[in-house]
């Protein structure tokens, strides 16, 4: 009887540790699978290289990140790509985005952003988000998921997704109250998007005089936006015309409701 009592203590003690090895394999795997890869390209040979760590954030004109107890800042224009641990949601949401499903795409998206707990990725979730929205003509919705994007990260890399008013015409109540609240503000990328709200409402006079004064300061953060914005006003009138490049057939054939992606895709070509 006591040698049962004995072994049976042994086979519980077995298990406890059984378990609790196979809890800290499980925790080790996960932590492996979280860490994330970012993609460089040398700028001394051109070859592309993989580093791994954790990143911390990525605002502005670099990406930190964290390696054995190390701290390291990469520039934006040296990164190819970053791999990282993406939720079903937002795997989901991106999928139906590329395939143009951009109704479909809004619900994973906004769910995604929301419960993303790493600032820097909601922020990229939420860029898909705005091109979602604004592919569908929700300009509002885009214009304040936007300005989430940019209350985190002022100087984003993902003005060429703003939502900026293309085309001139009646704005509501609503949008033209939320651009004034951006043109008054002293960020220059708000200033930007406010003003372009602006052109077509009683406010144009002073919409433009923020445009102007944002060209004479040569803003780092907005010079290249505004002056592209500008220039695609004027190129916008012209849809007919550039519809012939069999480049961009595809994205302009409907020249009464262009999405912003394919403005945006014109604008790179004409920079």
């Amino acid at each position: 009887m006591i040698r049962t009592v004995a072994t049976i203590r042994k086979a519980c003690i077995r298990l406890v540790l059984l378990v609790a090895l196979t809890g800290l394999l499980e925790r080790s795997g996960t932590a492996l699978c979280a860490q994330d890869v970012v993609e460089v390209r040398s700028e001394k040979t051109g070859n592309i290289l993989k580093r791994k760590g954790e990143i911390r954030s990525w605002e502005g004109s670099s990406l930190t990140l964290e390696a054995n107890g190390r701290t390291d800042s990469i520039p934006n224009d040296t990164i190819v790509r970053i791999q990282t641990t993406w939720s079903a949601d937002c795997l989901s949401g991106r999928q139906l985005l590329e395939s143009r499903q951009f109704a479909a795409a809004i619900e994973p998206l906004a769910k995604a952003a929301g419960a993303e707990t790493r600032p820097w990725a909601a922020a990229m979730i939420r860029a898909d988000l705005v091109r979602s929205l604004s592919a569908i003509g929700n300009d509002f919705d885009a214009f304040q998921q936007f300005l989430l994007i940019l209350s985190q990260d002022p100087e984003t890399r993902w003005m060429e997704f703003a939502p900026l008013a293309w085309e001139g015409g009646l704005v509501d109540a609503p949008m033209a109250a939320l651009a004034q609240k951006c043109l008054e503000s002293k960020q220059p990328n708000l200033q930007l998007l406010g003003a372009s709200w602006l052109l077509g409402t009683p406010q144009r006079a002073a919409a433009v005089e923020v445009l102007k004064k944002l060209k004479q300061d040569m803003v780092t953060e907005v010079e290249s936006i505004n002056k592209q914005y500008l220039k695609i006003l004027y190129y916008l009138q012209q849809l007919p015309l550039i519809a012939l490049w069999d480049e961009n057939r595809r994205l302009l054939e409907n020249n009464t409701k262009t999405s912003l992606l394919a403005k945006n895709k014109v604008l790179y070509i004409l920079s």
